[in-house]
């Protein structure tokens, strides 16, 4: 007689697993919003800190409070397109990055971001894929989405 094998369970995905996927799309996600805003098709996309215009393979989601403070980390309105000098090497630009986000927010959402970034904040694996989710809905709805390699 055949012994009858386990249901195999299926391993639930981690925190961090999850954190990865969920910056990828919100990456994603803010590169083609912020392309779309600088142009019809998607295709360049223009840094907040410098202004350079690239493609938007070559631009990458610089976030205006820096660190990885999950409070913030995927609020909309402390992402946007940077181009790799000012994200990475420049550290953000924050000099430049500021003058953006007062133009585009004004000082009370960037008041709003300090006070929000120093609130504790720890995901659930059910919250981070709830954002997986909400944030792959939203990519979706921008044109040109299916350009994007997830």
């Amino acid at each position: 007689m055949a012994k009858k094998r386990k249901a195999a369970k299926r391993k639930k995905p981690s925190i961090t697993a999850l954190k990865r996927k969920a910056n990828t799309i919100f990456s994603h996600y803010i590169r083609r919003r912020d392309c779309l805003e600088n142009e019809d098709t998607g295709e360049y996309g223009k840094c907040c800190s410098c202004g350079a215009v690239l493609p938007y393979s070559q631009l990458e989601c610089g976030h205006f409070v820096p660190g990885r403070h999950n409070s913030v980390l995927y609020d909309e309105r402390n992402a946007h397109a940077q181009c790799r000098r000012c994200n990475i090497f420049l550290n953000g630009n924050l000099i430049e990055y500021y003058p953006f986000m007062q133009k585009k927010y004004g000082q009370e959402v960037i008041d709003e971001l300090k006070r929000l970034s120093k609130q504790p904040k720890q995901f659930t694996p059910e919250e981070l894929q709830e954002l997986c989710n909400a944030l792959a809905q939203k990519l979706k709805r921008l044109p040109y989405y299916e350009q994007v390699p997830l």
